[in-house]
């Protein structure tokens, strides 16, 4: 489950002038992926090349998966161990793509798809994948209306630590998605200088194309990670 860096540890980093949050994700798959029946198969990007990849499968007629379709998309949750932790994939219909689904997403859109899941069963693909990112988060937190703490003069006397300005604010996942489950993690850190069962369906969900994906804690709503895979090499 995640794990977050205790209050002490914030505090004593505050002290130092330096904040760090942290976040560790490890989770097995309800039902893992046999190492030996990945092999590789061709994978469609943006551009409409392709390439060969490492793609996990898994047809089992007594396991169920969540599925659904929407508008212009297919998605499936895959269970984790932990019950209440699924990972959702949304998979952009053929002739459609990435870029416009992801246009559409939004808090009002996003509550709707994830309803309506339904057990079927399932002939799944899924490509075996290693990313990471990185980003600086100054322009971010300044059009959220943080630019006061921008560089100097803020006054953070009511967390304990006087006068200081934000001068460094970076953020950086790492999430890798195997046979045996997910493992993810994501770090935050800012300097400061000084009912019934439905009808069951056969359902062959292929993840051959640029896709996005969550990692969901279905009984908060919380979302625990997000992001979108163009390029699983």
């Amino acid at each position: 489950m995640p794990r977050l860096q205790s209050r002490r540890a914030q505090r004593r980093s505050c002290e130092a002038t330096e904040s760090q949050a942290a976040v560790y994700f490890k989770a097995p798959w309800a039902s893992p992926f046999d190492p030996g029946v990945t092999k590789p198969a061709p994978f469609t990007f943006l551009d409409g090349q392709s390439a060969p990849v490492p793609m996990m499968s898994q047809h089992d007629p007594y396991l169920m998966f969540a599925y659904r379709r929407g508008d212009g998309f297919e998605a499936a949750r895959l269970p984790y161990r932990a019950k209440s932790l699924g990972l959702y994939i949304f998979l952009p219909e053929r002739g459609s793509d990435l870029p416009s689904l992801l246009g559409r997403l939004n808090a009002d859109n996003w509550e709707r798809w994830v309803q309506g899941f339904k057990p079927v069963e399932m002939e799944l693909t899924l490509p075996r994948f290693q990313t990471t990112y990185e980003t600086d988060l100054i322009a971010p937190l300044t059009a959220l209306g943080m630019a006061s703490a921008i560089g100097g003069g803020a006054d953070f006397t009511p967390m304990g630590i006087g006068r200081f300005g934000i001068g460094v604010a970076r953020h950086k996942t790492f999430l890798e998605m195997n046979e045996e489950g997910t493992e993810a993690a994501a770090a935050t850190g800012i300097g400061m200088p000084g009912g019934s069962m439905p009808e069951v369906k056969r359902v062959v969900f292929k993840v051959d194309r640029p896709f996005f994906f969550a990692i969901r804690d279905d009984e908060t709503g919380t979302l625990l990670f997000l992001g979108a895979i163009v390029d699983p090499r």
